[in-house]
């Protein structure tokens, strides 16, 4: 006997109000809100009582464009047979509706879903949104859901909340062409004026932030160097921070014209440390804002900060010196802005307050910091319909004569990735690609270093980092965990302990010294098993680690650090020492990472 399987689940389409006490809102297109909601989904249910999810049915209000649209509760429902095609009812009761949309149901139709050909990412439960999901899906079974390229991130994962609470989801994002043609071509009635910009508000960015100030002694051949190792990581824009050198805007434009020949863009990121001039800055805006090689989002000239939460160019508060200084010359001059501050100082709701302002980006990026403020951020970015720019770092260590601390950050690498492969946010930035003077730098060491950070900076050489980097951005941007060709082995370990002594230090023992870990990290990206072993000093540590990506942290000794992997399948080994041995007997402290590789 033919036995059917249904759940509903109520959706308001641009805000989905919870139970009271925790209602979060849903937001789409900040600029072009299509009220049409298409869900297409096949599920292989448990023979189980199914009731639908409790949540207010309270009717809201959103606009779409410049209209203002009561919205009637719009029931989803999705009907499966088991082993047989789909057919989605999207249904919208009686009540205004927007422009182009369609009253009636619409259907949709696309052939079964096969779990091992489309690729998936798994998403958590959202932590933000406090659904109750009084119905349960079978821990056998997997729930796949595909919807158009126009929904945005945040009401994927709700979705995915929706009809799990204990359960993980393996949710396709839309990313299968094949699919995604079949939707799309089925789907006419639906609002065609503003998908566009949904297709983009859904695609993920990753830039990375440049310090300008380090390259006095460069060459147009220089920045093309920097922008080929950026367009083989998948890097989308460089995030150029400007100060008031005299020297700047010379350097400014190579870059610009160096980028012409890669896809690569740049946009500003003015460092307000150093920067008062309001005038600077909307020239510089004014001048490559129409250069191609600029970026724009949703036709919007990009531009961010470092720092400038206090600056009021003459003004009595900072919401009206932006706004009068900075925005309105630029947009008096035809000119529309998409403006992502770094205010990390200021109290996030007072930035998403703002109404220029389209979204924040915070610095804080380390293991201390990064928990609560991204849950913050996260959450006020879904309220107020704005952006959150996530900050990903590798490392933090500085020991200048005015500055001298470090920050946890022997697992940082992995785990910030992995938060933000996990979180909803369109924009990530890299903090950062050159700053020498903070050991955050994924690059090699060229250009000017900062006075003093020779000391630390000279021989630690990042850039095998990028190369490790590319495949978790690749990963962020496509929703799928990469496929992994051959073997690949990348470490990283401090030169001395924690505990070491310095002998001849001026600044003394970095502050929070005491919460590093004195161990070496080795993630390993391996398409077979097989057998990993570490040898660090007289410690020797065999592992047997399956295909795939592999991360361990072990604890380091004194002497030198070997690694070596032999593949079950091919019987290959490969195997290398890193070029510098670890040893507490030291002069100055150095708590930069130095980083290796090792492959076939």
């Amino acid at each position: 006997m033919t036995i059917y399987y249904s759940f509903f689940f109520l959706l308001t389409q641009t805000i989905l109000a919870f139970p009271v006490g925790h209602r979060h809102h849903l937001h789409l297109n900040r600029k072009n809100i299509d009220v049409q909601v298409i869900v297409t989904a096949c599920l292989s249910l448990s023979q189980q009582s199914i009731t639908p999810p409790v949540i207010s049915s309270t009717s809201r209000a959103s606009v779409c464009g410049t209209k203002t649209i009561n919205h009637s509760t719009v029931y989803a429902t999705a009907i499966a047979e088991r082993n047989s095609p789909v057919e989605t009812v999207v249904q919208r009761t009686t009540g205004p509706v927007p422009n182009n949309a369609n009253p009636t149901p619409t259907r949709a139709t696309i052939p079964n879903p096969v779990t091992t050909t489309v690729p998936n990412l798994t998403l958590p439960v959202s932590q933000n949104f406090g659904t109750q999901t009084p119905f349960t899906l079978s821990p056998s079974n997997i729930a796949i859901i595909t919807e158009p390229s126009s929904m945005s991130i945040p009401i994927k994962q709700t979705i995915a909340s929706l009809i799990s609470s204990s359960t993980q989801i393996a949710t396709t994002l839309a990313t299968n062409s094949v699919r995604r043609s079949t939707i799309s071509s089925s789907l006419s009635s639906s609002s065609s004026s503003s998908s566009d910009g949904y297709a983009e508000k859904q695609k993920r960015y990753v830039f990375a932030h440049f310090m300008m100030g380090n390259v006095y002694s460069y060459t147009e051949e220089d920045f093309r160097t920097d922008l080929h190792r950026a367009m083989n990581m998948g890097i989308d824009a460089f995030a150029l921070n400007l100060g008031p050198d005299e020297w700047m805007p010379a350097r400014v434009s190579a870059f610009f014209q160096a980028a012409k020949s890669f896809n690569v863009r740049l946009f500003f990121s003015f460092d307000m440390s150093v920067m008062n001039s309001s005038e600077e800055l909307v020239g510089y805006v004014k001048k490559y804002a129409s250069d191609s090689s600029y970026f724009l989002y949703q036709n919007q000239v990009f531009v961010s900060t470092f720092s400038g939460q206090d600056q009021m160019f003459g003004s009595n508060n900072v919401r009206s010196g932006w706004k009068t200084a900075f925005i309105d010359p630029l947009e008096n001059d035809g000119l529309s802005i998409y403006f992502i501050p770094c205010w990390t100082a200021m109290d996030a709701t007072e930035i998403y307050s703002m109404p220029f302002v389209d979204g924040a980006f915070s610095w804080d990026a380390w293991t201390n910091k990064i928990s609560r403020l991204d849950e913050k951020y996260t959450s006020l970015s879904l309220k107020t319909q704005k952006t959150y720019m996530s900050g990903w770092s590798p490392w933090f260590f500085t020991h200048l004569s005015s500055k001298n601390w470090i920050y946890p950050s022997e697992l940082l690498f992995h785990e910030r990735w992995m938060e933000i492969i996990e979180s909803s946010q369109i924009f990530t930035e890299i903090i950062t690609w050159n700053d020498y003077g903070e050991s955050t730098y994924v690059s090699d060491i060229r250009g000017s270093l900062p006075q003093g950070s020779e000391e630390f900076v000279t021989g630690f050489d990042h850039s095998i980092w990028c190369d490790l980097a590319k495949y978790y951005i690749q990963w962020y941007k496509s929703g799928s965990q990469p496929v992994i060709e051959f073997n690949e082995i990348y470490y990283w370990y401090r030169t001395h302990s924690k505990s070491a002594t310095a002998q001849n230090d001026p600044f003394g023992l970095p502050e929070n010294a005491d919460n590093a870990s004195d161990d070496i990290i080795v993630i390993a990206l391996l398409k077979e098993p097989g057998k990993l072993t570490v040898t660090t000093g007289s410690t020797w540590n065999c592992t047997e680690v399956k295909a795939g990506l592999q991360v361990l942290n072990l604890p380091f000794e004194e002497g030198k650090q070997v690694i070596e992997f032999v593949g079950d399948s091919s019987g290959v080994t490969i195997s290398g020492i890193g070029d510098v041995e670890i040893s507490n007997s030291i002069e100055k402290y150095n708590f930069n990472a130095f980083v290796g590789k090792i492959t076939a």
